[in-house]
């Protein structure tokens, strides 16, 4: 495979694999509990999804699965912004895992990965700038990729 910019893929062949696999993100804050017991919001993880397409050969769901992850981690290679901003970034995902949304017929497995924003230090410091401003790069650069953040039916 040709790597441009580092990348295996072009941004505008990755737009239209996200688009087949229905990839989409959700984002939450991501909380620890304190010794005093009390919960403070830490970061972000942004959780992208996406679907294994309709594969008229019948590939095992094994097969599918690596291909939705491999544009996933794909996709966050290039949504990851790589300056010294003050954040660390961990990426997390396995090929092997599923998820299922909803009761709905059309509700297929979903491959997930998380890719978590926190503090460079001090891992229970509380949302700043930082990683506020790392969350809003990640997102305009997923709509520049066409990953719509909410599940679309």
């Amino acid at each position: 495979m040709e790597e441009v910019n580092g990348h295996a893929l072009p941004p505008h062949h990755v737009s239209e694999l996200a688009r087949r696999l229905r990839v989409h993100y959700e984002v939450y804050p991501d909380s620890v509990i304190l010794r005093d017991h009390s919960i403070r919001s830490v970061g972000f993880c942004v959780e992208l999804y996406g679907q294994a397409a309709d594969d008229p050969g019948l590939r095992p769901v094994a097969d599918r699965a690596k291909e939705v992850y491999g544009v996933l981690r794909e996709i966050s290679t290039l949504v990851v912004p790589y300056a010294d901003d003050g954040c660390r970034y961990q990426m997390r995902g396995s090929s092997a895992a599923f998820y299922f949304y909803g009761s709905k017929p059309a509700d297929r497995g979903c491959v997930r990965m998380e890719i978590r924003i926190l503090h460079r230090d001090h891992w229970d410091r509380p949302i700043d700038a930082f990683e506020s401003r790392a969350l809003q790069e990640i997102e305009d650069r997923l709509a520049g990729l066409g990953v719509p953040r909410g599940r679309s039916n």
